[in-house]
């Protein structure tokens, strides 16, 4: 398994495609604990250590790390991975997930978010938001955005829609 941070820049919008990987880890692992006990008993799980380059919102750079506890199933006689469909998993990692879980595409059913069924498509929409909405606070002032429509199949900003075009353009474009 390929973690995010792990990917070169060069190849990370193709590494999160969802038309080229149609499967992809969840983060969900499912443990039987005497196995755990027995390879932490018998074995060194030796988990490479992945650096993973951040900045804080001040601009200053940091560095994380961390394993990935997935890289770990290769220890596990018989451990295998499950296809969950895509409809039972609404992964939360960006602004743009969460506008798409926030909007009136979804609805939430006793605990569960449940696809609005008087929705064109069955399949959901990719929404993509600009660098201005890489902060939940950022993303308040769109709550006009979480009326996207039951026909929807596509939703693009790339820049800040509260700064005038005028604002936004470079002035040596003209």
């Amino acid at each position: 398994m390929l973690e995010v941070a792990q990917v070169p820049s060069e190849h990370l919008e193709e590494f999160k495609s969802i038309r080229k990987f149609k499967i992809f880890n969840t983060n969900n692992l499912w443990l039987n604990l005497p196995a755990l006990k027995r390879v932490m008993e018998t074995e060194n799980l030796d988990l490479e250590i992945i650096i993973n380059q951040k900045s804080l919102d001040d601009g200053q750079p940091v560095v994380q790390l961390e394993t990935a506890a997935g890289a770990a199933i290769k220890h596990f006689k018989g451990a295998h991975g499950v296809n969950v469909p895509r409809k039972r998993f609404l992964p939360v990692k960006s602004c743009s997930d969460l506008l798409l879980i926030k909007s009136d595409i979804y609805s939430l059913e006793h605990g569960q978010l449940i696809i609005n069924p008087s929705r064109m498509f069955e399949n959901t929409p990719v929404i993509k938001l600009g660098d201005h909405f890489k902060k939940v606070s950022y993303l308040a002032p769109t709550k006009a955005f979480l009326l996207l429509g039951q026909s929807l199949t596509s939703f693009l900003i790339c820049a800040d829609p509260t700064v005038p075009k005028a604002v936004q353009e470079d002035p040596e474009d003209h």
